[in-house]
């Protein structure tokens, strides 16, 4: 039996006993004017914000699916006169579209179980973030970082073949995603990521990657894909309006019209709220209505004045309005706690710069050419400088994209320890991180250095520790809930140590232990060693820990990880 649409959303009356004022469109800001008897205006006022500092007869709403349904309830009571009925019928059959569906997912599972084609399971909360992304065609996912919203945009595309699909990613993020669509749809699904500003002709398949940078060189090409899914990661990348991502995404978007178009960003209001605004008005337009609506009705603007607010006055309001509307999905780790296990360790691949790598390696290119002539008991320290400095070489050339990746982390508002091994790598996280004012834990600093670093991190005077993971023995800094690993150690048990400076006693949150890896032969070797596969996302995907034997195991190996590494140097790799 086919559902009516409730009341409020009823057509009106033709012939009412009476008309209250009238409401007229007009296309100057695409809104509708409302002319109504003292008491009647004085109720839009006291229902929408964004009217409050009128006082004249006139209310101003925007034309849009949601506000025409208030307008339409209210009109059940007060009717007005219409001025422009054609224009008002299409758009109250547009609302009636959307409260019928509305209605419709209320009466839909909240779960979407793992799609069958999806290698790995989902937690309970990635099941009904699934099911919200199917319902929920045009929204932003906006879980905090570490609840998986990457894991929760593929099961889409595993779960609804909507393809072609697009991914837009910032640079940075390209390999992990290359390598999370293999890990998670198969090693076979048919991929291409778009390199280079001067288009090509681009192959059919399934998913295209790109990243935001070359949306701008690509966007006529990408209109004629017809594509059927959009994922924006870290779509706080368009929050600013003048910015040419903004702009020629936005334009891929509208000309393309595809079913789904999902942002996901757990950062996606920097400085002021009008930035929200900007994010959801790529991925739907017009869904909060005009900007100038939205900062008088959320931000405290004043519309008598045409001033904009900056600052959300009401979040939580603000969020059970975009959660009620099918426009965000937002969770804290606190709020699926008991779904997480205690520890989620979980590989991030990053790039690297690889003309400052093959700057710097070439001294391990010069030490490796004397291995073979070399008498016996010098190759083993020959051998450790060629490694050490491959390992140097490649901290610095992947030190920006690290930097990058930690970013979006303090973004998030979260404390933050980054590890490394070398010097001069903790010298360019300082460069890159100098805004973040980071404390650094290194061997060159006296114990009184070290103790003021603590402190400052400790007392939340900066959310981000640089600490060298050899000197990592009796810190006690829970404050932390993400490390990440911008350097590797050949030894597991390091790394271990390293984690648990958080993840002790006192710790009452899921801790996320980031292992950054760059496709260098140096982390590649390291990687094996570590027992850090390529497909592993322990915990979020549920995947077993390390047992102590595989950890000693990996320590015994490190040797011949080492050589493997002289071979790949020697080969020029």
């Amino acid at each position: 039996m086919a559902l009516k649409p409730p009341q409020f959303i009823q057509e009106l009356d033709k012939k009412p006993n009476r008309y209250y004022g009238t409401i007229e469109y007009t296309a100057w800001g695409n809104q509708w004017i409302i002319t109504a008897e003292d008491h009647v205006a004085e109720l839009y006022r006291r229902i929408f914000k964004s009217t409050r500092n009128f006082h004249s007869n006139n209310v101003y709403l925007p034309n849009n699916k949601r506000i025409v349904s208030d307008i339409n309830w209210i009109m059940m009571k007060y009717p007005l006169k219409i001025n422009n009925p054609k224009i008002w019928a299409k758009a109250l059959e547009e609302s009636i579209e959307y409260v019928m569906y509305r209605e419709k997912i209320a009466k839909m599972p909240q779960k979407s179980p793992t799609p069958k084609r999806f290698i790995g399971d989902l937690y309970e909360f990635q099941k009904k973030g699934l099911a919200f992304l199917k319902n929920n065609k045009r929204t932003l996912l906006a879980d905090e970082m570490g609840l998986g919203k990457t894991v929760q945009g593929l099961a889409l595309l595993s779960k609804t073949q909507a393809h072609p699909s697009l991914i837009i990613t910032p640079a940075h993020l390209q390999l992990q995603w290359s390598k999370e669509i293999e890990r998670f749809l198969g090693e076979d699904i048919d991929y291409h990521q778009i390199t280079g500003i001067k288009p090509y002709d681009l192959p059919e398949c399934d998913i295209y990657l790109i990243h935001y940078l070359l949306i701008r060189y690509w966007a006529e090409e990408l209109k004629e894909l017809g594509l059927e899914t959009i994922l924006l990661d870290e779509c706080q990348e368009l929050r600013r309006t003048e910015s040419l991502k903004y702009e020629m995404t936005n334009k891929v978007i509208q000309s393309s019209e595809p079913t789904y178009v999902i942002g996901l960003s757990g950062t996606p209001i920097y400085n002021y709220g009008v930035e929200i605004f900007n994010v959801l008005n790529v991925i739907e337009k017009d869904c909060l209505g005009t900007k100038n609506y939205f900062s008088q009705e959320w931000l405290g603007g004043n519309s008598r004045s045409n001033q904009v607010g900056k600052v959300v006055q009401y979040p939580e309001l603000l969020g059970s309005y975009l959660y009620g509307n099918g426009l965000m999905l937002r969770r804290r780790k606190e709020d699926v706690f008991a779904e997480l296990p205690e520890k989620n360790v979980m590989t991030q691949f990053v790039d690297y710069d690889k003309d400052l790598y093959i700057k710097n390696i070439g001294k391990s290119n010069d030490i490796v050419a004397q291995i073979d002539i070399a008498e016996d008991k010098f190759r083993g320290q020959l051998m450790l400088d060629a490694v050490g400095n491959a390992r140097r070489s490649t901290g610095i050339a992947k030190s920006h994209h690290v930097a990058e990746f930690v970013k979006i982390l303090l973004d998030a508002g979260e404390p933050v320890l980054l590890f490394a091994y070398h010097h001069d790598v903790m010298q360019l996280y300082h460069h890159y991180l100098g805004e973040y004012l980071p404390s650094f834990i290194t061997g060159k600093l006296n114990q009184k250095q070290k103790n003021d670093s603590i402190s400052r991190f400790m007392n939340g005077e900066t959310n981000l520790m640089c600490v060298n993971m050899r000197t990592t023995a009796g810190l006690n800094l829970q404050r932390a809930r993400c490390v990440v690993f911008g350097e590797l150690d050949w030894t597991p048990s390091v790394h271990v140590q390293a984690e648990d400076r958080v993840h002790r006693i006192g710790q009452d949150q899921t801790v996320m232990c980031y292992y950054l890896i760059s496709e260098t032969p140096s982390d590649k070797a390291m990687t094996k060693c570590l027992g850090l596969k390529n497909e592993q996302f322990r915990g979020i995907m549920k995947d077993k820990e390390k047992s102590v034997f595989e950890v000693m195991k990996g320590q015994k190996n490190a040797s011949n990880f080492m050589w493997d590494l002289i071979d790949d140097i020697k080969k020029g790799k």
